[in-house]
């Protein structure tokens, strides 16, 4: 019984995802997979295709996306009942553009089982992490949808002191902080 698949390809390398959802699908691997890691550039209406076939109810609990988040929003998590950690990596967003992100998570299920997420911003300009860009993220993981969220970690790169960045993350993300479960980690 499959649980942890981890496919990684090369960017420049042609990618033929019937290939990979005829392994899966006819073993029923998506009914017992709890852990999926997907490192790629995958074209978006393949990828979304590939997600909408896991069925009814899939026991996926881990979901590490390190793909290009401003291409792959959407994928339809809906059915995804026990996510519990979401991470998207390396792909960054900035703060003008985090609508994408907003898009997929708002497509749980009312209230979700979600403990962990993790997402990265590009920040060119520490003042680029401001309320008006983010407070629509902010005010949907406070929401009661998200209730069970424990960690939400912003990734960045070495461009801003840390010290710096945690400062404007509090400003930025309000709710979050004033719940302590925001933190923020130099991406690899």
């Amino acid at each position: 019984m499959l649980q942890s698949v981890y496919i990684h390809y090369g960017f420049d390398e042609p990618f033929d995802i019937g290939i990979l959802k005829g392994w899966f699908l006819p073993l029923d691997v998506t009914a017992t997979l709890k852990s999926l890691d997907v490192w790629g550039n995958f074209e978006v209406e393949p990828l979304a295709s590939f997600f909408s076939n896991f069925g009814p109810n899939p026991v996926l609990e881990c979901l590490r996306l390190h793909v290009d988040p401003e291409f792959h929003f959407d994928i339809d998590l809906s059915s995804f009942l026990h996510l519990q950690r979401i991470s998207f990596f390396p792909g960054f967003f900035h703060a003008e553009s985090i609508g994408g992100l907003i898009r997929v998570l708002s497509r749980l299920t009312a209230v979700t089982h979600v403990v962990e997420l993790t997402f990265s911003i590009e920040l060119r300009r520490l003042d680029g992490l401001r309320h008006e860009d983010v407070g629509p993220l902010d005010d949907l993981l406070s929401s009661e949808k998200f209730q069970y969220l424990e960690i939400v970690t912003i990734l960045h790169d070495f461009r801003h002191p840390l010290r710096q960045l945690r400062q404007a993350g509090k400003e930025a993300f309000l709710r979050l902080s004033q719940c302590r479960i925001l933190r923020f980690e130099v991406s690899e």
